[in-house]
């Protein structure tokens, strides 16, 4: 295995946007599943296809309504 062009910490500071592998912006990323507060999808890169798996901490929530009283 080669050494990435970005480390996780630099994956995550970018936003996710690009392979960490080869550095193209030309990925996919599957549905997230969720196990608790932890979730994960798999991605993939179309140019040099690494594969890799993307890990989601649930941080809090948004736009809450209710129905009735």
């Amino acid at each position: 295995m080669s050494t990435p062009k970005l480390l996780s910490k630099q994956y995550v500071a970018e936003g996710g946007y690009r392979c960490p592998a080869c550095g193209s912006d030309n990925i996919a990323s599957g549905y997230i599943e969720a196990d608790g507060a932890t979730g994960y999808a798999d991605v993939v890169c179309h140019d040099c296809k690494a594969e890799w798996v993307d890990v989601w901490e649930l941080v809090g929530y948004d736009n809450l309504t209710t129905k009735g009283g």
